[in-house]
């Protein structure tokens, strides 16, 4: 067997393969045994079968003689293949295994006991449902109480409170009620969740992701069994601050953002990488499905049994029915070993601070000002600075940022500005609760329709236009973030400008391809950071979005209060230039973007010290690898010299010696000899 010269580098003596390249041999009867090759392969693949053992197929057909050629080929594809699986997962943290077998372990569970993008998409889709079947009876209730209250406030001594007749209700003011009292809501509900929301989801690390969503639920199911009492129309008054007391109860559970973070830790431990976006889709599309349907059900039901309230009880009844779902059916996602090691990890940080405070009150109130401090949570987002081409590069940080921004700003245009659509639809349309449901269920379908239809084309054709990145926020990131801002912002030019109740409804059909915005903003911070760290993460993003629900609900609401009499068009003005702002910081981003590369510093902030791993390119070892071995099979087949003449030859080839140091194969020409790689 001859090499060419560019090949000399290939021929050293190759002495430890002893677990990589097995004993092949071939049979007297011609039969090509591949014995330990074809279980290393299955094992490699985690399963029976092997799917690059097809080209061996060949030689077991009857009449095929294999020729030693063939088998030194094979064996050196295994060889290179071996080297490739093991140097895939070379870069992998003690936590990225245990997600990827525990992966591996679900699939050998029932389907009901299986932790599965069905399964949380299931406590997505009840959640929502009780939600929206009472949410225009919600609000329908609150406009007559506020009513009768004003009425009261001024005609008391005339009339008791539940004979007062609510036609001679002044709208504006009622108007300028409600949202005040939405207001105190969503300042109170989000101070509550500022403290706690962050701690909660970082919680889910080491308890598990089940125990906190039945933790927020179990908290929704009672605080909106508090309201329900509140708000009955056979109630002798109505007291406002008690409403906000009891939304506080759902408060304390997180509320809606942990529930979000603890879907997106959910799909993160069931779900490969590149279907993330995907499956947040399909969560996401669930909730708008069932927001569909709930809302038109109720006003159905509205129209048929003459009563609000009745909505109202079967709201909280489904509450509880998808507790116990929670609680008898849901499966943890997290596996053992990782909430194990979050549970030592937390537990060494407390012994540290023990060791730095000796003094035991000193210590508690390092612990208890620790915790009630929102600032600690963000610092898991706040990126350390990384080295690129030998110089610091702040580039990572800076796109995270960017991406934390613009995601700040679709929810204060979206999200946050939402309750003054149905606000500015009552007031300039005379909507009842009957248009507010069809308007909902129109929103929430046109969203469910472009997440199941139109998300999975769209994502595959940027995939095939765009390199997908694992490390960085890619263009095809950057393109879907930038369309959904493009919608939204003529949606929000339709809204600002409808002269009739038909224009405005259909900004829906603009509105709803944003719902793609936030998923993609999130999994693309995610790809900067480790998943040991996923929940922190998560708790991070909850944390920030519960400050944004603390000013912008609230703001908006004060501007709409003070110009709906003069111009309520102001708050829409406002909206379209938060989206433009968007717009410009999403262009700016493109520029931004890189891909981490660790320092010291950064191992050490992301890792225990006992977890740290070296750091090496396998995408560089694999290009050379195969670079090696297409110049020596285009060698070997254009050398004179065949391995039938009779005589033994000897090739020696050199792989790459990382896993293994060398490869020696003996190659000999008489078929039936055994060949063993040398000790």
């Amino acid at each position: 067997m001859s090499f060419s010269k560019d090949d000399k580098d290939l021929k050293v003596s190759v002495t430890e393969t002893s677990s990589l390249l097995p004993p092949v041999s071939v049979s007297s009867n011609n039969e090509t045994t591949y014995s330990s090759i074809e279980q290393n392969s299955q094992i490699k693949n985690g399963n029976g079968s092997n799917p690059r053992s097809g080209h061996r197929q060949k030689h077991k057909q009857v009449g095929k003689e294999p020729i030693a050629e063939d088998i030194l080929e094979h064996a050196m594809v295994d060889a290179y293949e071996s080297v490739i699986s093991d140097n895939d997962h070379e870069n992998e943290d003690e936590e990225t295994r245990w997600l990827r077998q525990e992966r591996l372990g679900h699939k050998t569970l029932k389907w009901y006991r299986r932790p599965s993008l069905f399964m949380i998409a299931s406590v997505m889709f009840f959640a929502s449902f009780s939600s929206g079947i009472s949410m225009s009876a919600r609000l329908e209730l609150l406009l007559q109480l506020f009513c009768k209250k004003l009425l009261f406030e001024n005609n008391g001594d005339t009339q008791t409170f539940m004979e007062i007749d609510i036609r001679r209700c002044n709208k504006s003011q009622v108007q300028v009620e409600l949202s005040q009292l939405q207001g105190a809501i969503n300042i109170s509900g989000a101070l509550v969740a500022i403290l706690l929301s962050g701690k909660i989801c970082e919680s889910s690390d080491i308890y598990g992701r089940k125990i906190i969503i039945l933790y927020g639920a179990f908290l929704t199911f009672l605080s909106k069994l508090a309201v329900s009492s509140l708000i009955s129309p056979s109630v002798d008054r109505f007291h406002p601050w008690l409403i906000i007391l009891a939304s506080l109860i759902d408060s304390i559970g997180g509320g809606g953002a942990v529930f979000f973070g603890m879907c997106n830790s959910y799909i993160t431990d069931v779900v490969e990488d590149h279907m993330r976006i995907y499956s947040m889709g399909i969560v996401i599309a669930n909730m708008f499905m069932a927001m569909a349907i709930g809302p038109i059900l109720g006003s159905l039901l509205v129209k048929f049994t003459k009563s609000n309230i009745f909505v109202i009880y079967i709201d909280v009844c489904m509450t509880f029915a998808y507790v116990l779902f929670i609680f008898f059916v849901l499966p943890e996602s997290r596996s053992t070993n990782a909430r194990a090691k979050s549970r030592r990890n937390s537990m060494a940080v407390d012994e540290d601070r023990r060791e730095r405070f000796q003094k035991k009150r000193r210590y508690y109130y390092d612990k208890f000002i620790t915790e009630i401090n929102i600032f600690t949570s963000l610092k898991n987002i706040w990126l350390p600075i990384t080295q690129q081409d030998g110089s610091k590069s702040y580039k990572p940080r800076i796109s995270v940022i960017l991406l934390l921004l613009i995601d700040t700003c679709l929810t204060s245009g979206t999200v946050c500005a939402g309750q003054i659509l149905i606000l500015y639809g009552t007031f300039k349309f005379d909507w009842t609760s009957v248009e507010m449901g069809y308007y909902m269920t129109l929103n929430a379908a046109a969203k469910v329709i472009v997440l199941l239809f139109f998300s999975p084309y769209f994502l595959h054709q940027l995939k095939k236009k765009f390199k997908i990145e694992t490390k960085k926020v890619d263009k095809a990131d950057i393109t879907c973030i930038i369309f959904c801002i493009t919608t939204d912002i003529l949606g929000a030019l339709i809204v600002t400008f409808a002269g009739s109740s038909k224009v405005f409804i259909s900004s829906c059909f603009l509105h709803c391809f944003s719902t793609l915005a936030s998923p993609t903003i999130h999994f693309a911070i995610i790809k900067y950071s480790s998943t040991e760290k996923t929940g922190a993460i998560f708790g991070a993003i909850t944390t920030l979005k519960s400050l944004i629900n603390l000013v912008m609900p609230a703001s908006f609401l004060y501007l709409y209060s003070k110009t709906v009499d003069v111009e309520p068009r102001v708050t829409f003005y406002v909206v379209l230039g938060i989206l433009t702002l968007s717009l410009i910081l999403a262009i700016i981003l493109t520029s931004s973007s890189d891909t981490i590369k660790k320092t010291p510093d950064y191992e050490q902030s992301e890792q225990s010290p006992h977890l740290r791993r070296r750091s090496i390119s396998s995408l560089q070892l694999q290009k050379e690898q195969r670079e090696r071995l297409h110049r020596f099979m285009a060698s070997r087949r254009e050398s004179s010299c065949s391995l039938n003449s009779g005589n033994s030859s000897v090739g020696s080839i050199v792989l790459p010696t990382s896993p293994i140091k060398s490869i020696h194969i003996r190659a000999n020409s008489t078929i039936g000899t055994n060949m063993q790689p040398s000790r």
